[in-house]
């Protein structure tokens, strides 16, 4: 699979989970995300998942790190 293949997938990933919030985000837009390192998925959710995703990221190391 090409880079940009990847990239389309995992991007429909996070829009998939941004979906499963609606309904219970207003007045704020749906968010959901995708975090991969070295073309793994290491983290992934949306809302109130993020948040804990976002401080389990600041203990690893973010090189080669991509949030979609």
């Amino acid at each position: 699979m090409k880079k940009e293949e990847k990239h389309e997938k995992f991007m429909q990933m996070a829009l998939e989970l941004a979906r499963k919030a609606e309904g219970r985000t207003s007045p704020n837009p749906l968010v959901g995300s995708v975090i991969v390192k070295d073309g793994k998925i290491i983290g992934k959710g949306f809302i109130q998942q993020l948040i804990c995703l976002m401080q389990r990221l600041l203990q690893w190391t973010l090189s080669k790190t991509r949030i979609f």
